[in-house]
């Protein structure tokens, strides 16, 4: 390229160095060769070379080397997860709450999970379906000392335990105190009832009496079980039902 420059009537050659800036801006760069941002296919900080000059930039130079999005996914390296949304309606990512802990879910289909053999139930922890409170009383004569009772006593009051347990067949325990004003109970497994009319009435207090009986649990999981005070012994006086602890094994 040659150039000159007029003045006062007379002209001269230009300098290399504009020559040269001029040729750079006509090619649409800055004086450095690198495309200017209204250059076609300027990307700023990355190199300008495109896959075959076809306007893809490669995963190697920070593209993802495709034009759909379909493409992209698979270019970098990115699964079926990558299209789900994170949550716990269906459908969904599993998404842990503000406690990194998992929500509250149904698992009743989660396998490969290892279940314990033996379950303790303390009843003064038990969840009162019907009736009244816990009366949890110092017994230094009982195991443990402590007995749990609903006060005041009703026919029809009843209580629940959840707990993990492996499927299988097994003995369930009951410790208690049988007394002249106890009931009589049903027992449930998750809403089965396996045992009817079990009496805990005696004319005197006796401590420490573990009635057992055998009981299937269906299935791996979470299970409840549950107590229904259903009657009393004709010579009983009331429907007091005073235990420590239930344990399955």
């Amino acid at each position: 390229m040659k150039g000159r420059v007029a003045g006062n009537g007379s002209s001269r050659p230009l300098p290399n160095a504009v020559l040269l800036l001029v040729s750079f801006l006509i090619a649409g760069c800055n004086p450095w060769g690198q495309p200017e941002p209204s250059a076609p296919g300027f990307s700023p900080g990355i190199s300008n070379t495109m896959s075959g000059g076809n306007g893809i930039l490669p995963v190697s130079q920070g593209g993802t080397g495709a034009t759909a999005a379909a493409g992209a996914r698979v270019n970098l390296g990115l699964g079926t997860a990558s299209v789900l949304d994170a949550g716990i309606a269906a459908g969904n990512v599993m998404q842990l709450d503000s406690s990194a802990r998992l929500p509250a879910i149904d698992g009743s289909q989660l396998t490969h999970l290892i279940y314990p053999v033996t379950a303790t139930l303390w009843h003064d922890q038990s969840k009162i379906l019907t009736g009244n409170p816990f009366w949890v009383i110092h017994e230094s004569n009982q195991n443990y000392s402590v007995g749990a009772q609903q006060n005041t006593p009703a026919d029809g009051d009843s209580f629940s335990d959840t707990f993990p347990l492996k499927g299988g067949s097994y003995t369930l325990n009951v410790l208690g105190i049988t007394y002249s004003d106890k009931g009589m109970i049903d027992w449930y497994i998750d809403g089965v009832l396996f045992l009817s009319g079990q009496d805990w009435y005696t004319p005197g207090v006796t401590y420490n009496v573990v009635k057992s009986t055998p009981i299937t649990i269906v299935g791996d999981g979470l299970h409840t079980l549950t107590g229904l005070v259903n009657g009393r012994n004709a010579a009983s006086t009331n429907y007091f039902m005073e235990f420590t602890k239930v344990w399955i094994q």
